[in-house]
Order: C-alpha cells, then sequence, then structure tokens
C-alpha cells in the first residue's frame, strides 16, 4: 500500500482524457531495466510497452519520485 499511496499523491487520476496505466506495473518494468540493463525495446510485454514504460521512466526520474521511493 505504501508505493501505491506514493504513485497516488505524485500522479493522481485525472478525470479528464486517457486512462492512465498501471503504474505499478510501468514501475516494475522500470526496475526490471535497472536491474537487467535490458534495451527498452527488448522489455517483456507484461510491463506495457516499452514505450511507454520508458516515457514513464524518464517523468519519474525528473520529477523525483526514484528519489522519494
Amino acid at each position: 500500500p505504501g508505493l501505491e499511496r506514493l504513485l497516488a499523491n505524485f500522479y493522481p487520476q485525472s478525470k479528464r482524457g486517457r486512462p492512465t496505466v498501471d503504474l505499478l506495473k510501468v514501475f516494475d518494468g522500470c526496475l526490471y531495466h535497472m536491474r537487467t540493463g535490458c534495451q527498452w525495446h527488448a522489455m517483456p510485454r507484461t510491463f506495457g510497452a516499452p514505450s511507454t514504460v520508458h516515457m514513464w521512466f524518464q517523468r519519474f526520474s525528473r520529477d523525483g519520485f526514484f528519489h522519494a521511493v
């Protein structure tokens, strides 16, 4: 519950626009990338589209989310 709460604080659900991806899966994908060093396009699709995971990786970095974790 701690990580879910932190994600909700950093990235609250919007009532408008496209629904947000499952940020827990995306975060797991970011961790997978950092652990394995695999190329983005070689990531398993269980984490979502590689381009989406990469975009969120950049956003997590920019927003200080990794530091908060």
